[in-house]
């Protein structure tokens, strides 16, 4: 779903909160073990330039996303608890989305802690997505997504399996105790430990 300013009914408010969790909640109630969520990048960075700009001109959006995020949270963590079957959510935060060929996942640059910026295309993540889904590293993380060249800060990674195997010492699950301690419209998650390596294997 998206967002479109002449038709009331698909607002921010109906579609990036409450049809997010309408979502969650249909495929949490279906058993559902794996749920994938798009939120964005800088969703809490309200200071922003991206957050401001799209807050302004798009009905707050940005806002409503992290309600979607923490809706989803708040589902997920209260079915997985009646439920005998395993239940985990991602939150994927991607930059600008662009309409470029793939570059695969050997140009992607990940982290937690929402610091990134940046674009990528719509290609790369309706993939990264679907490799979410397969991966057992990818359970329960929340975390930001750019292309970009990797090196320095963030690790070289030839296939998805090392990119979301990087991200897994660095990250709160979004189910944990610290995932809706928040208050207000401040950020989910972050860095669980600002030492732990992320390196691929």
């Amino acid at each position: 779903a998206g967002w479109t300013f002449f038709e009331s009914k698909d607002t921010p408010p109906a579609v990036d909160f409450e049809g997010s969790v309408a979502c969650a909640t249909a495929a949490a109630g279906a058993g559902v073990p794996r749920f994938v969520l798009i939120s964005s990048l800088a969703v809490t960075r309200p200071s922003n330039v991206m957050h401001m700009t799209r807050n302004s001109m798009m009905g707050r959006i940005m806002d409503w996303k992290l309600l979607g995020e923490q809706g989803v949270c708040k589902v997920y963590e209260t079915l997985s608890k009646s439920s005998t079957s395993e239940m985990s959510i991602t939150i994927i935060r991607p930059g600008l989305l662009t309409d470029a060929q793939p570059l695969g996942p050997g140009h992607l640059l990940v982290d937690t802690g929402d610091s990134l910026s940046g674009s990528m295309t719509r290609a790369d993540l309706g993939a990264l997505c679907c490799e979410a889904l397969l991966h057992a590293d990818s359970k329960g993380l929340v975390f930001e997504v750019v292309s970009g060249k990797q090196g320095g800060n963030y690790p070289v990674c030839k296939t998805y399996e090392q990119v979301f195997h990087s991200l897994k010492n660095g990250y709160i699950p979004v189910t944990g105790p610290n995932c809706l301690q928040t208050s207000g419209l401040r950020g989910l998650c972050g860095p669980q430990d600002a030492s732990s390596s992320t390196s691929c294997i």
